[in-house]
């Protein structure tokens, strides 16, 4: 059986690569563990005695028919209002206090390079505060405070799940998440 020139010729293109592919494979394997091995045992000094936890000991009250949970309970009981007890009003007072946490809880955060500008988003407040990028905050400061907010009623900066600036035009946009998942400008265009 006779060979064609360019069947040579394939052949022995084949042939080099398969070569070359063996000592670089070979080459590579030679700079690559084959398995893991420990290097070093050091052991640790010495911290003198320890106190070993042990748990307290609970006073376990023995159920029985005449003791029960309910038997702390005041004895006056206190029953729903019928339909005929009466009309309700509506009362018009101010809460006594508010419980919530003013201290901001960051989730996202963005850089502006154009302006030079850290964006943080914050879930706790509902808003996104921007900061300059240098920004460093004194040792007796609590923080370092955001030289602008974006949030409230109209901007709909709820549950966002992330914050994008854009490189060519500085615009910011967020996703939200609670309101039909749509992405909004922080003017609160949605699109």
């Amino acid at each position: 059986m006779r060979l064609r020139k360019s069947n040579v010729g394939t052949l022995i293109v084949a042939t080099v690569m398969v070569i070359a592919i063996g000592i670089f494979g070979f080459a590579t394997l030679r700079h690559f563990p084959r398995s893991a091995q420990l290097v070093s045992i050091q052991q640790f000094p010495d911290s003198g005695e320890m106190c070993m936890w042990q748990p307290e000991k609970l006073n376990v009250v023995e159920a029985s028919s005449q003791t029960s949970l309910f038997a702390a309970l005041p004895e006056n009981p206190v029953y729903a209002a019928t339909q005929e007890a009466g009309a309700t009003q509506v009362t018009a007072r101010p809460p006594l206090r508010y419980v919530r946490d003013l201290d901001p809880i960051y989730s996202y955060v963005a850089v502006d390079l154009r302006r030079n500008e850290v964006l943080m988003q914050d879930h706790n407040t509902w808003s996104i505060r921007v900061f300059n990028r240098l920004d460093n905050t004194p040792p007796n400061a609590i923080r370092t405070e955001p030289k602008r907010v974006i949030g409230g009623p109209k901007t709909d900066i709820l549950f966002n799940s992330c914050l994008y600036i854009d490189p060519k035009n500085g615009d910011i946009y967020t996703v939200e998440n609670d309101v039909g998942d749509s992405v909004m400008d922080c003017a609160g265009s949605r699109s």
